[in-house]
């Protein structure tokens, strides 16, 4: 499972959360990835997932299916 954590630097809810989810991250042995909405990748992966708020946490498995979502700054309690 790979855990998509959709943020930017400009987000004060991403720049909260970031940090939990980081730390918390290897427990899980979910494969993480950040991807930074300030950049053309950012860019592009929103669109494939819809995103529309930020921070966006989305479980996908080995096949890129989406398995959980979780909007907001309380996304890794709801996506754990």
């Amino acid at each position: 499972m790979k855990l998509l954590y959709f943020g930017a630097e400009w987000c004060a809810s991403c720049k909260a959360l970031k940090p939990t989810v980081e730390r918390e991250i290897p427990a899980t042995g979910y494969e993480f990835k950040y991807v930074d909405m300030d950049s053309d990748e950012g860019a592009y992966m929103a669109d494939d997932f819809g995103i529309r708020s930020l921070p966006t946490l989305i479980l996908v498995d080995e096949q890129g299916n989406e398995v959980k979502r979780a909007v907001g700054n309380t996304a890794w309690k709801e996506i754990q």
